[in-house]
């Protein structure tokens, strides 16, 4: 009796796994098709993250061929664009010229910041997390802590060359950053823009606050929303979204939904990994 029931524990257990590994295969499936069909429209900001995912978790829906978005970019926002070909080809070096460059003025400091961190090649500024931090407190409450925390994730995986009190520089910023995230935007929180944004970076980084977080949830809602072979404008943006000023204003809500998408994507490849 004893054997039996164990057998039959370990059989839904198994089969519960079976089915959850089933709907994360079903929905990368889905969120890479519906990234491919508009791949090229997608803002300057996300199409690195998108080819770097595509790369590293070698996607086959998403297209290697980035010549169509480079095209797209007129002079000004080719020479703003240009140091994060590094996303785009991993093999591609640059001088520092590229990233301090006065047509580059208009780039926000933030960006400049996260394109030092992926070349080895050029030294990074002795005042460089000093910026960092300062750069995560300018933005958004919520967006200038996020792109800094992405910004470290960068450094972590290009830069091999950090010296002892880098790295030490960097925990200290990483783990002040990631708890105001969880603070404010995860722990406790319904899902929405912010919590899934936070929760990606969060799982790239490896922390810990969110390596037991319950993802049953967003991946139900993501299976249902969209028609599996359309662009990724007809997935829902959450409904406390809505009502946020800030977000329809200032960001818009398409690009909620490509900053949405791919994280949501980035999260979910992150745990099919493990």
């Amino acid at each position: 009796m004893i054997k039996r029931f164990t057998f039959l524990l370990l059989f839904s257990y198994f089969s519960f796994a079976h089915a959850e590994d089933s709907k994360i295969d079903s929905l990368i499936e889905k969120l890479t098709t519906k990234i491919a069909v508009s791949q090229y429209y997608f803002s300057q900001i996300v199409y690195p993250e998108i080819a770097y995912i595509r790369d590293f978790y070698n996607l086959p829906n998403l297209s290697k061929n980035d010549t169509p978005f480079i095209n797209k970019l007129n002079d000004f926002y080719y020479k703003q664009f240009y140091p994060n070909i590094k996303f785009l080809n991993k093999n591609f070096v640059i001088t520092e010229d590229c990233i301090t460059d006065d047509e580059n003025a208009k780039t926000l400091d933030a960006y400049k910041l996260r394109q030092y961190s992926l070349y080895n090649n050029i030294p990074l500024p002795k005042d460089y997390f000093k910026r960092l931090e300062l750069a995560s407190k300018q933005d958004d409450l919520f967006l200038g802590p996020y792109y800094t925390l992405n910004t470290l994730y960068y450094l972590k995986k290009f830069r091999t060359n950090l010296t002892v009190l880098q790295k030490q520089q960097l925990d200290i910023l990483e783990q002040d950053l990631s708890s105001n995230l969880f603070a404010n935007y995860v722990q406790n929180k319904p899902w929405s823009f912010r919590k899934i944004l936070a929760v990606k970076v969060l799982k790239i980084n490896k922390n810990a606050l969110v390596s037991t977080i319950d993802l049953s949830e967003i991946i139900e809602i993501a299976l249902r929303q969209g028609k599996p072979k359309t662009n990724i404008l007809d997935m829902g943006i959450f409904l406390e979204d809505t009502k946020d000023s800030f977000l329809i204003s200032n960001i818009g809500a398409d690009k909620v939904k490509e900053l949405q998408t791919v994280s949501l994507l980035w999260i979910i490849l992150n745990e099919k990994k493990m």
